[in-house]
Formats: C-alpha cells, structure tokens, sequence
C-alpha cells in the first residue's frame, strides 16, 4: 500500500485559505493570531453529507445524501492505490457522516463519523480542560472547564472548526484543528496555528444530543 497523501492534500489545499483569515497576525492591523475576519468568504465546503446506506461494505462504501443523491465510493482510489482516510465507526447506518470524495465521486478521501463526534471530549493531558460538541453544531464548556471559549462547531472538509461567535465585534475567535484520529475511545486533534496535537476521552456520551 502506497504511502497515503490524501490527507496533506485535501488539508493543505484549505490550509492557505484559512490561514489567511486566521491564526496569521498581521502587522499592518494587530490582528490576533486566533482572530478570523468574518467578513472573508471562503470557497464552499466540498465535503458532502449524509449518511451510510446498506451497501456499504468491506470495499465499498455507500453514501447516501442529504439531497437524496446515492455513492458507491470504494474505499481505496483506484488510480493512485491509496486508502481513504476514515474517522470513527462504521457501523449504523442512521450516523450522520461528512465525506470528501476523489476520483470524481469514485472513491473515498476522508471521512468522518459527525454522530461520533458529536459527544463530550476531555483532555488526557489537562483534566480542566473539555468541550461539549452537540450535533446541532452548539459547543459548551463541560462543567468544572475553565477553558473553553467556544460556543459553536462545524466542519470544512472534514477539518474541525471551533468558533467564538460571542464576540461583539467583527473579529471571532476560531480555531482550525486537524482530525487526526477519532474511535470510540479517543479523538485526536492537530491545530493548525501552532502544529500541536492533542488527545481526548469521551464522557457523558448521553449528554451529545439526539441523532
């Protein structure tokens, strides 16, 4: 199996875009490094979403959209003989999914389970620090968390976007994070601003809101 690059290009192609409006403080206007313009309007989210149908299998996976569209997308890309990238569980079919595709809607390039991220996260490394990602796209600091300063989540290809909309201004604090790994036991984050990586354990799975 080839080396998988799918990763750093679907990344490094948003990578530049976000960055501009972003974690890059500017001289000319002091911007701060987790300040984002929300006047700067980015490309459209090129992940599609939806959820599995009952095709899916050892090879292929079957994606059924929001718009009613259905995918049979192989989970290796044929022409480069990389393996998709997929983030959580397969297993039900009523979990909500984001999907970049390659190939030309042939095949996977990542995915992640948003049902499985959708729940409570605390860090392994800082017991004070948690977050809250409801599947309505609210975020919240866990109880005891002196940390958190987001009030909302969303996905951009498949990246994690954690927002800051309280601010009066213009300028909202945001964060763009890499998800590097996401199973039933952990998530693992890399935030882009500073290239660090950090780990979280579920709890309180009950509290991540209705499917």
């Amino acid at each position: 199996m080839k080396i998988n690059l799918t990763r750093q290009l679907a990344t490094g192609c948003i990578l530049s875009i976000l960055l501009s409006g972003c974690f890059h403080k500017q001289a000319e206007n002091k911007q701060n490094e987790n300040e984002c313009d929300s006047t700067i309007i980015l490309p459209a989210d090129n992940a599609v979403y939806g959820h599995l149908g009952e095709g899916t299998g050892m090879s292929v996976l079957e994606f059924i959209t929001n718009d009613g569209d259905t995918l049979a997308l192989t989970k290796t890309n044929e022409e480069t003989d990389e393996d998709g990238i997929i983030l959580g569980e397969i297993a039900n079919y009523t979990d909500q999914y984001a999907v970049v595709t390659a190939n030309n809607n042939q095949s996977v390039a990542i995915a992640i389970n948003i049902s499985q991220l959708a729940k409570s996260w605390k860090s392994t490394a800082n017991k004070g620090k948690g977050i809250t990602l409801m599947i309505d796209g609210k975020a919240q600091a866990l109880p005891g968390s002196d940390s958190c300063q987001y009030d909302r989540w969303r996905l951009y290809n498949c990246n994690l976007i954690l927002e800051n909309t309280r601010e009066t201004d213009l300028k909202a604090k945001c964060d763009t994070l890499e998800i590097i790994s996401l199973t039933l036991d952990s998530l693992t984050l890399r935030k882009v601003a500073d290239m660090t990586t950090e780990t979280f354990y579920p709890v309180n799975p009950e509290n991540h809101g209705s499917r």
